[in-house]
C-alpha cells in the first residue's frame, strides 16, 4: 500500500473519473509499482497525517502505471524517452490542476528548479475497491462564495 496525497480541489476530479493519474517527485521512499495498491487520499498534510477533518481517503485502487518521468525547460521526458503525443501533455497538465503544461513546468520550475524528475501513477477507476461519495467530502471543504452571494 502506497499512500498519495492530491490537493482538495482535486478531489471531485479523482472520484467523478476526471483526473485518473498523479505526478509526484521523488523522495525518500520509493513509489508504487504497477500491481501495487494506491490509497488516494486529500488532506492529508502535516502535522495531523489523516487525523485532521479535511483527511479524506478517496479512492483505494491498483496502480496501472507506474513511470519515471523528466520535466526539462524543452522536453517531457517518460522513461528516458521524449514524450511524441503534445496533446497528451495538456491534458495531464489540466489533470493536475493547471491551465497549461507550460504553467505546470514553470511551477515546477518555481519550487524545485528544472529539470524535475518524479514518477507518473495512473489508476483504472473500474478496478478499484473503494470510491469514495462525493456528497461526504463536500460537507467538509471550504465554503465557496457565489457569484451571486458577493
Amino acid at each position: 500500500m502506497v499512500a498519495y496525497n492530491v490537493d482538495e480541489r482535486l478531489a471531485r476530479d479523482v472520484i467523478l473519473v476526471v483526473k485518473v493519474s498523479v505526478l509526484k517527485p521523488h523522495g525518500k521512499r520509493a513509489h508504487a509499482a504497477e500491481g501495487d495498491l494506491l490509497h488516494i487520499d486529500c488532506g492529508n498534510l502535516p502535522p495531523l497525517y489523516g487525523k485532521s477533518e479535511r483527511y479524506h481517503r478517496l479512492m483505494v485502487v491498483p496502480c496501472s502505471l507506474s513511470i519515471p518521468v523528466t520535466i526539462t525547460e524543452r522536453a517531457f521526458l517518460r522513461a528516458g524517452e521524449p514524450d511524441p503525443h503534445g496533446c497528451r501533455l495538456e491534458l495531464m497538465a489540466r489533470a493536475e490542476g493547471f491551465a497549461t503544461y507550460a504553467a505546470l513546468r514553470e511551477h515546477h520550475d518555481r519550487m524545485s528548479g528544472l529539470p524535475w524528475q518524479g514518477q507518473l501513477l495512473c489508476w483504472r477507476h473500474a478496478s478499484a475497491e473503494f470510491v469514495a461519495q462525493w456528497p461526504l467530502i463536500e460537507r467538509t471543504l471550504p465554503d465557496v462564495e457565489t457569484e451571486e452571494e458577493q
